[in-house]
């Protein structure tokens, strides 16, 4: 099998991946302090910390990985800011996803 085109070069910005990085560890660690109150915790306040440490890995989770997505530059056909990009591949997923995952 023969290759064709010319090969992919990667680039990317390392001060974004190191700030990706930094991301994921604050994230974790956040997420992890409010999970700990959850042992502690009893009745609907439980739930409160369920879901804060959980929006919190969510939030850190997506904001780690748009921020590695900025140090890698690409083109950009829709001329869409990434994002809206990101918000509409997001929902997409979301409302695609296969009926065997129930909520």
């Amino acid at each position: 099998m023969s290759q064709s085109g010319t090969p992919l070069v990667w680039m990317y910005d390392s001060r974004l991946v190191a700030l990706s990085i930094f991301i994921a560890i604050s994230a974790s660690y956040g997420a992890l302090d409010l999970g700990a109150r959850v042992t502690a915790a009893r009745g609907w306040i439980r739930s409160v910390w369920v879901v804060g440490g959980a929006t919190a890995m969510g939030l850190g989770i997506w904001s780690m990985h748009f921020t590695g997505m900025l140090a890698f530059p690409f083109a950009n056909p829709s001329g869409l800011p990434l994002a809206d990009r990101s918000r509409i591949s997001s929902g997409r997923h979301f409302w695609l996803r296969p009926s065997r995952f129930t909520w």
